[in-house]
């Protein structure tokens, strides 16, 4: 009996420790339609980041290509000339 008043009280003390370190998270407080700011930073940011790193390639890319196509026209101007 004595024991599951104790652990009773502990489960009580855990559950208030938790609702206190909540409470002072500030992306645990914000919900919007259920789900709180984390879940909709995962669902917003990581597309956006992807999108992101693949225009950033696409340009990169883009790049390499232009100056690769320069440097041939560069080397045939000097092999007709």
């Amino acid at each position: 009996m004595a024991e599951e008043k104790r652990d009773a009280r502990s489960a009580e003390e855990a559950k208030g420790a938790q609702e206190e370190s909540r409470q002072g998270k500030p992306w645990t407080l914000i919900e919007l339609w259920g789900k709180p700011r984390w879940d909709w930073m995962e669902l917003l940011v990581v597309p956006y980041i992807v999108s992101l790193a693949t225009v950033v390639f696409t340009f990169v890319l883009t790049q390499q290509q232009n100056f690769e196509e320069r440097q041939a026209q560069q080397v045939l101007e000097n092999q007709r000339a």
